[in-house]
C-alpha cells in the first residue's frame, strides 16, 4: 500500500485494532483472514479472538476469508471522506468485497473499525509518528 502510508505502518494498524473496544467485539468469535488490496499493494490480517494476531504482505496459502480490493485511488477517496464511507464504497462496488460475503456482512462492525483506523493512520499529521 506503498504510498498512501509508510513503511512499518501494518504494525500501528495492528496495534490500533487491538486497542479498539470496537473491533474487537465485533470480531469476537472471528477466526479468519481478511486481505485489503490497494492497487498492486496487498495487506493480509489474521484476525482471531477479536485480535489482529498475524498480517503480512501478501496471502497465505490458505487465502483469506474475504478481500477489500480497489485501485489506490478509490481507497485514498475513502480514506479522505469526512465520515467513514465503507458500506457506501462497497455498495457502489468503489471498492470490491471478494471471498465469503457472508462474513463480511456479519462482519461489519470490524470491518467499519479497520477503516477507521486506516483513516486514522493516514490522517495523522506529519510528525515523528506520521507514517504516511
Amino acid at each position: 500500500m506503498g504510498s498512501l502510508f509508510k513503511p512499518g505502518w501494518e504494525n500501528h494498524l495492528k496495534e490500533r485494532l487491538n486497542g479498539s473496544s470496537d473491533f474487537q467485539s465485533g470480531a469476537r468469535w472471528f477466526d479468519g483472514s481478511v486481505l485489503l488490496g490497494m492497487g498492486d499493494e496487498i495487506l493480509w490480517l489474521k484476525i482471531y479472538d477479536g485480535r489482529v494476531i498475524d498480517h503480512k504482505p501478501h496471502p497465505t496459502p490458505l487465502g483469506f476469508t474475504f478481500a477489500l480490493k480497489a485501485s489506490e485511488e478509490s481507497w485514498r477517496a475513502l480514506l479522505q471522506e469526512d465520515r467513514n464511507e465503507i458500506l457506501s464504497y462497497t455498495g457502489s462496488k468503489k471498492i470490491l468485497v471478494e471471498g465469503n460475503l457472508l462474513e463480511f456482512m456479519r462482519l461489519t462492525k470490524t470491518v467499519v473499525a479497520l477503516v477507521d483506523g486506516m483513516r486514522a493512520l493516514f490522517r495523522e499529521p506529519k510528525t515523528g509518528k506520521d507514517i504516511r
